[in-house]
């Protein structure tokens, strides 16, 4: 399913897809589990976006995954929304250093109770889209649930990035045991948090995300 909850945050059941882009998929799994048929969603758009829809240009290449392990990769990871809000005023940029301190086990403290993954999706070797996973055992407990937290989630407008970069997300999902991933949520509630839903013409704020407005019909 995909529910809102407080004010900004969904969660993503792992195993039952309500984005546009995966109806049939979701069709037969909501079938086989007697849950009807998902919600359409709204097209969005990203007019002059960097990287944003190509229709009507020819085959594209394909998406590949790939996670981002080294100081390099996540250094690329936590680089992509500039580029991907290039030009856009109402986007600011986290500080860079902090960001990747924050997914290296040396540097975070959260680690001793959590685990995470950051993906890449590439399309002729650029980068189309991001979004990093994480096992937060310690809120698990605390709250009785078996959910995998999906934060720093960006990607151009594109179905087939979307598509893979979820598969991503909910196949690290189940081999943890999940039922479910959620968010964006960080390692705590000292993170950025939320999608933002309206007010795409206002700065965005330290505490929450800054997405483009297709995002909503995206996830």
């Amino acid at each position: 399913r995909l529910s809102l909850v407080g004010s900004e945050m969904c969660i993503r059941d792992s195993l039952y897809c309500a984005r546009k882009g995966r109806a049939r998929k979701a069709q037969r799994i909501a079938a086989a589990h007697g849950r009807g048929t998902p919600p359409d969603r709204q097209n969005g758009s990203a007019a002059g976006m960097p990287g944003g829809r190509a229709e009507g240009k020819g085959v594209k290449a394909m998406v590949t995954i790939r996670q981002a392990v080294t100081r390099r990769d996540l250094v690329r990871f936590m680089e992509f929304p500039n580029r991907l809000y290039r030009g856009n005023p109402y986007y600011v940029p986290d500080m860079l250093d902090s960001q990747v301190k924050d997914m290296l086990r040396d540097r975070n403290p959260a680690f001793e109770y959590c685990d995470a993954k950051c993906f890449l999706a590439l399309r002729d070797g650029k980068i189309v889209g991001r979004i990093a996973c994480i096992l937060n055992r310690r809120a698990n407990e605390k709250f009785g649930k078996e959910y995998l937290n999906i934060s720093h989630i960006d990607f151009i407008d594109d179905d087939e990035v979307v598509d893979a970069l979820f598969d991503a997300a909910e196949a690290w999902a189940r081999e943890l045991g999940c039922v479910a991933v959620h968010g964006p949520l960080g390692f705590s509630d000292m993170d950025r948090e939320g999608m933002l839903i309206q007010g795409f013409d206002k700065p965005s704020l330290f505490y929450t995300y800054y997405n483009h407005p297709y995002y909503v019909a995206q996830m």
